[in-house]
């Protein structure tokens, strides 16, 4: 996996009696490689996996002595089940031919799936800088070194283990501390901070605009040494560096490393001692591991000891599971490079004793499953047990057959209740014909009054359909992806939808205009409004913007959160939560919140949003593999993103296709579709529909809650093309008792056809979040004209 590391790392807080009470965490020793006769130090290393599954660690081994400056080599160890067992033997990986020697290695997969090799070659006491070598062939064999630091800027650098990150555009960053130059009088060990860049995949570099040293509160020279670095969500760069002022510093860029800011505490209690931060996937979770001195006055903050690990949840704004690693009160714990393997992390660091010469001596390797980590980060149950077994039974019902392709594939039903003359809900659904990828026929709506086992003819609105555009010829506009809502300050539906652009009988792929958010309103006497746009005059959705098939909330004074998904062109697309005010007729975008972003494909989309307990939760469509998950408490400022995941840490796959809510008043549930070993052959997965319940203190699903809403009809595997696709669904709580999920099937392969089918989820335990209409008060409860009207005048 790429080593990204990336967080929306504010200043770090840390409450000094909370760290300073940190627990032992029993991590097991998989792999110690002490000194031995002729080999007097054996010191950092990093990992990488390679596509075989097998871990490689690539250390230094020193021959020559045990300073940083006497002979050593490169060397490596391979596991091949996951880290529990090593190679015996090591095997040269380089050896140094010149100079001193050759250390501090940085494995790093790139984006083009070859794995970097950075390491320091120190060729003289002015004279040390980073090279790197790449490997096309999982690290049988290494290119010759490009020298990262050229000759015009030669000097004595340090680059330390477990280093080097890409950030999202593909840029390399490689985070140094320079000491010396040729024409110095006597070299800097106080070190000036900067880095190198390189934008061609490490064919060439260039350094920094900024050369920095440190400084205290009151101005007084620092030391500044073994920097690294993070990209944040917002695309800033966040630099830590160890120092003798007691914590480490950090500093920001904003502008991909060109320039950063001063050098500023971050109150991360330590001595003069590396620390290594990096995020776990697919959390997001922020892993810290560093010496931590919490309690201990800034002028006893010697020892590099104890080794502490700590997680946080919230972007490093708190942090749980405080847990020491190694704890031996003459140890010496440094250098850890950090590498997860599915649920377990591998952990290498040196492991050495204050003893003279032993302080950097042995380096091991502790394995430990993420588990241990995220469960102690837990601080505060929530009000309702997670295992509280909320869903009774789901039931499959045909509320229309075409399989066989003899009438109508009825696509996107959306369904919302509503009040009747009488109070009594009923349920009102859009849908619309489909007849291949992306191409729809005309908006329509139905009813049924008896819990969905009857509907009325299906009836299209006309302000839903097709609009000729003026000024290209036969092009039209469409209306595509519609979700109705009930509004009950105004007792109106309002149908949003956006706009697609057809040309006769198909999609038209090459004539798409600027993609926004269209709408028609269902009002109190049963007629349907004009088609209107929701306006956004944002350059950032110069594209597309829209709220695509989303979830929205309703809040008590008429406003509406939902979400949009926009972009200026076709790729990077970012989500942003958004407020909009509605009285019944016009929807207009109030505020629009920060964006989140994902770099790949088309960026982020068909974003939802539900209220759960007094916060808001967005679950995002990606086209990386994954879906995603945020929270905010207003609805707006969403916090950074994280993929969706097991309650083990296990990823979950996702292939660009949406997750909606299923919002009970006792826990928040996921529907989604799913990687499984029996739909590998299925386009993106969409076969079956799953359910699962969230853990909404750690943001993931847990397993153990998962069921099948929709099951998949036909062979997965050996006959996918037979298998009908549910990636576009919806969900609607009908009583207190039951909820919806409503699909319409297609087999693109098979003239796409397929049937419509409602998933009946029954409750064991009343869902309060299901309205009873006549217990709203009489300015929100307005009942609709009676839903048998046909009139669609505008």
């Amino acid at each position: 996996m790429i080593k990204h590391v990336v967080s929306t790392f504010g200043m770090l807080v840390f409450c000094v009696i909370c760290l300073s009470c940190a627990t032992t965490l029993d991590a097991e020793t998989v792999l110690r490689l002490p000194p031995g006769e002729g080999n007097p130090r054996n010191s950092e290393g990093d990992f990488v996996q390679l596509r075989d599954g097998r871990i490689l660690f690539v250390y230094t081994r020193f021959t020559g002595g045990a300073s940083d400056h006497d002979q050593a080599s490169l060397v490596s160890r391979v596991s091949g089940d996951g880290g529990i067992t090593w190679s015996d033997t090591d095997e040269i990986v380089l050896e140094s031919k010149a100079g001193l020697n050759v250390m501090s290695v940085s494995l790093l997969r790139l984006a083009d799936d070859r794995i970097a090799m950075f390491y320091l070659r120190k060729t003289s006491l002015t004279d040390c800088r980073p090279l790197v070598r790449f490997s096309d062939d999982e690290a049988q064999s290494w290119s010759e070194p490009t020298s990262i630091i050229p000759d015009s800027d030669v000097g004595y650098y340090v680059l330390n283990n477990d280093r080097v990150i890409e950030l999202h555009d593909g840029r390399l960053v490689v985070p140094v501390a320079l000491h010396r130059r040729p024409d110095w009088e006597k070299p800097d060990w106080r070190g000036q901070i900067t880095a190198y860049l390189s934008d061609d995949a490490g064919r060439s570099w260039r350094r920094a605009t900024t050369l920095q040293k440190g400084f205290d509160e009151q101005g007084r020279r620092i030391t500044a040494q073994e920097p690294g670095a993070v990209q944040l969500d917002d695309r800033r760069l966040l630099m830590w560096v160890r120092t003798d002022a007691g914590d480490q510093f950090r500093s920001f860029s904003d502008d991909g490393g060109e320039n950063w800011t001063p050098l500023a505490r971050m109150n991360l209690p330590s001595p003069r001692s590396p620390a290594s931060i990096e995020r776990l996937a697919p959390s997001g979770d922020l892993l810290a591991v560093w010496n931590n001195h919490a309690g201990l006055p800034i002028d006893q903050r010697k020892n590099r000891t104890p080794l502490t690990m700590a997680l946080s949840t919230d972007n490093g704004r708190t942090w749980q599971s405080i847990q020491n690693l190694a704890d031996d009160p003459n140890g010496w714990y440094c250098y850890t490079a950090i590498q997860q393997v599915g649920d377990h992390l591998l952990l290498g660091h040196v492991a050495g004793s204050q003893a003279a010469g032993q302080h950097l001596s042995t380096t091991e390797i502790q394995r430990l499953p993420i588990a241990a980590c995220r469960i102690a980060a837990v601080d505060e149950p929530s009000d309702v047990s997670i295992n509280e077994a909320l869903i009774e039974s789901i039931t499959k019902i045909t509320l229309r057959e075409n399989r066989d392709g003899r009438s109508t594939t009825w696509f996107h039903p959306r369904a919302c209740m509503v009040p009747d003359a009488n109070g009594q809900p009923i349920a009102l659904m859009t849908l619309q014909e489909i007849g291949g990828s992306d191409y729809f026929g005309p908006v329509h709506w139905t009813t049924s009054d008896d819990q969905g086992a009857t509907w009325s003819d299906f009836e299209p609105i006309e302000s839903l359909g097709r609009d000729p555009v003026e000024g290209h010829g036969d092009l039209k506009a469409g209306v595509c992806d519609v979700t109705p809502q009930y509004h009950p300050n105004t007792g109106t539906v309002l149908a949003l939808g956006h706009v697609v652009f057809y040309r006769g009988p198909r999609f038209a792929k090459g004539d798409q205009l600027p993609r926004y958010p269209l709408y028609a309103v269902r009002r109190k006497d049963g007629t349907w409004s004009s088609r209107k746009i929701l306006g956004w005059n944002d350059p950032r959705g110069k594209f597309i913007y829209s709220n695509n098939c989303g979830q929205r909330v309703v809040m008590p004074n008429g406003d509406i959160m939902m979400a949009f998904t926009f972009g200026p062109e076709s790729k990077n697309r970012m989500v942003a939560g958004v407020r909009c005010s509605f009285d019944g007729e016009e929807l207009k975008v109030v505020e629009v919140g920060p964006a989140l972003h994902n770099d790949i494909g088309r960026g982020l989309l068909e974003p939802s949003v539900t209220r759960f307990q007094n916060r808001f939760y967005l679950t995002i469509r990606a086209e990386d593999g994954r879906g995603y998950v945020a929270v905010s408490d207003d609805g707006l400022n969403y916090q950074r993103k994280t993929a969706w995941a097991w309650d083990d840490g296990q990823p979950i796959g996702m292939s660009t296709t949406q997750q909606h809510w299923l919002t009970h008043s006792d826990g928040l549930f996921l529907v989604y579709t799913r990687q499984d070993d029996s739909n590998t052959n299925v386009m993106r997965w969409r076969s079956p529909l799953w359910i699962a319940r969230v853990d909404t203190d750690r943001l993931c699903l847990i397993r153990d809650s998962e069921q099948v809403v929709l099951p998949m009809v036909g062979d997965g595997v050996a006959e996918a093309d037979e298998v009908a696709l549910m990636g576009n669904f919806h969900v609607t709580n009908v009583s207190p008792s039951e909820s919806w999920v409503t699909v319409g099937e297609w087999l693109p392969r098979r003239n796409a056809t397929g049937d419509l089918l409602l998933a009946r989820i029954r409750w064991a335990k009343p869902n309060r979040k299901a309205v009873a209409f006549d217990s709203l008060s009489d300015e929100k409860s307005q009942p609709l004209a009676p839903l048998d009207s046909t009139d669609q005048s505008p």
